[in-house]
């Protein structure tokens, strides 16, 4: 008598979830079998086999095509879980070996991205040419899970996080500012209120963005009506847009260029509005001497710009 207990249903091997990605990814058996550089036999040998282990099927083919079933589509969310998973690993395998020459893992707020972080990194790059860096531009809701999970060393911020686990400090702040086409006839104001933008056709924000929420207090004690002709992502795709004259914007001043400051109309808000950018970091480990190095390169670069007042900005000795 057999005495091997049976497999259960839903056991897969890590060669079914692999051809079971790879179709899904590519849509058939012969892109599945391209990828796995696999002959397209074997490939549906292993989906077969994958599919009599779950006990259901995992596509229907209908005109010639596989179409997954809704089966197939719950199980792949969480196979692309761990495959990021997986390229976490191997990012922290790489940067663990590059560190003799020191690797910094950065990621900002996208206003940050105009100029002040390039020329910060541009210096400190100089100082060390050895330096790796890795830096990603993010939204506010993807920012925060890169440092909580380990995955950035440091994040400059358009607003201050707030976790238990961050270390936050203001590095520096500024007014936001309103643009638009120097032919526009508000560009003709030395500063503009709310009330010059009754009507006026204005370039909006995600209302839960840190922008989105600085405009609605721009506009809060003027019953408007207000013409919200466009709403991005971001200050950088708003100035363009303003650019082209879409539209007025209201944005951060940590975007402005100098090529900006000579294509638009630069005016500022009356009453002014604040706006800060933060450095955030976990408390559970200490600052790594990379990023001390880098926020003394920022704090150089903040301090050159007339606009923006320097915060309490932690910094390291130059090497």
């Amino acid at each position: 008598m057999n005495t091997t207990p049976a497999r259960g249903p839903g056991l897969l091997n890590l060669r079914q979830i692999e051809v079971f990605r790879a179709i899904m990814v590519s849509g058939s058996v012969s892109g599945a079998a391209t990828m796995l550089f696999a002959s397209q036999p074997s490939i549906s040998r292993t989906l077969a086999s994958a599919e009599s282990r779950l006990g259901f099927p995992l596509f229907e083919r209908i005109k010639g095509r596989l179409h997954p079933t809704p089966e197939a589509r719950k199980l792949f969310a969480e196979v692309e879980e761990i495959y990021q998973g997986v390229g976490r690993l191997n990012d922290l395998a790489h940067d663990l070996s590059l560190n003799r020459a020191g690797v910094l893992r950065l990621v900002s707020s996208t206003c940050f991205s105009a100029h002040l972080i390039p020329r910060a990194i541009e210096a400190l790059c100089a100082r060390q040419p050895e330096l790796h860096i890795r830096y990603q531009p993010l939204t506010l809701d993807s920012l925060l899970p890169q440092l909580l999970m380990g995955n950035a060393d440091l994040a400059i911020s358009l607003a201050a996080p707030r976790h238990p686990n961050l270390v936050v400090k203001n590095l520096a702040n500024g007014h936001m500012v309103c643009v638009m086409p120097k032919t526009h006839p508000l560009a003709s104001l030395e500063a503009l209120d709310a009330q010059d933008l009754v009507g006026q056709r204005l370039i909006a924000y995600d209302a839960a963005s840190p922008m989105g929420a600085a405009m609605r207090q721009v506009l809060a004690d003027v019953p408007g009506p207000f013409h919200h002709c466009l709403e991005v992502a971001s200050p950088l795709s708003a100035c363009a847009m303003a650019q082209a004259g879409v539209g007025i914007a209201l944005v951060d001043p940590f975007s402005i260029t100098d090529e900006l400051s000579h294509s638009l109309a630069v005016r500022p808000l009356v009453p002014p509005v604040r706006l800060g950018m933060h450095c955030a970091y976990t408390r559970l480990s200490p600052l790594s001497l990379q990023a001390k190095r880098f926020l003394t390169e920022l704090r150089d670069v903040v301090a050159q710009d007339a606009s923006l007042e320097p915060g309490d900005m932690p910094g390291a000795p130059r090497r």
